[in-house]
C-alpha cells in the first residue's frame, strides 16, 4: 500500500509526504503499544457487616498490600489502596489508615463518603 502511495506521488516534496505518512504510521503503533502496556490498578478493600471495621481488619489489608508490593509480582501497578466499609471505622483504624496513605470510605445516605482520621 505505501509502495502504491510513492509512486502515485509525483512532486518535488515526495520526501517530505512519504515521512509524514511514515510518522503517521508510527504514532499509530506507539499510541496503541502504550495504551495496552500501561494500565493502573488499586487495591481495594471491602466489608459489609453491622459492627464497625477494626483496627485489625485494616491492618490485615495493609499488609497484604505491602507484601504484594515487596514481592517483586509485576502483573498489577497499583497506585492507591482504599478500604471501604459499610458500617464505619473504630477510632484507631481510621489513625492507622491514616498513617499508610489508605484511603477510607463509609457508605452513608446510600452514598460512599470518603472519611477520615480526626486529630
Amino acid at each position: 500500500m505505501v509502495l502504491l502511495l510513492i509512486v502515485a506521488i509525483d512532486s518535488n516534496y515526495d520526501w517530505l509526504i512519504i515521512l509524514g505518512l511514515a510518522i503517521g504510521i508510527i504514532s499509530v503503533f506507539l499510541a496503541y503499544l502504550s495504551r495496552s502496556r500501561h494500565k493502573e490498578n488499586v487495591w481495594v478493600e471491602c466489608k459489609n457487616r453491622k459492627t464497625k471495621s477494626t483496627f485489625e481488619d485494616v491492618k490485615k489489608s495493609i499488609d497484604e498490600y505491602n507484601d504484594y508490593k515487596a514481592s517483586g509480582d509485576t502483573e498489577y501497578k497499583y497506585i492507591a489502596h482504599y478500604f471501604v466499609s459499610a458500617s464505619g471505622f473504630v477510632e484507631n483504624a481510621l489513625k492507622l489508615a491514616n498513617d499508610n496513605n489508605v484511603i477510607c470510605y463509609e457508605y452513608k445516605n446510600q452514598t460512599f463518603e470518603k472519611v477520615q482520621y480526626w486529630k
